[in-house]
């Protein structure tokens, strides 16, 4: 499984599928590290990866720059 520095552009730490909806436009994807189904904004654009909040807790304190 990569690490956070070796995923391509920035990060969005994503909730997941299953938390309650605040919105009704949300996006769906999967998580880039573990492939977990995420919920995010409808106004990120796809140059981004996204990545579930528990693979963010796991992996953040490996990357300086989290």
């Amino acid at each position: 499984m990569p690490g956070l520095d070796q995923l391509p552009g920035p990060i969005v730490v994503c909730v997941p599928v299953d938390a309650p909806p605040k919105f009704d436009d949300d996006q769906f994807g999967h998580c880039a590290l573990c492939g977990a189904p995420v919920r995010f904004r409808a106004e990120w654009p796809g140059d981004y990866s996204f990545i579930c909040l528990l693979c963010f807790l796991v992996h953040a304190d490996d990357v300086p720059t989290c």
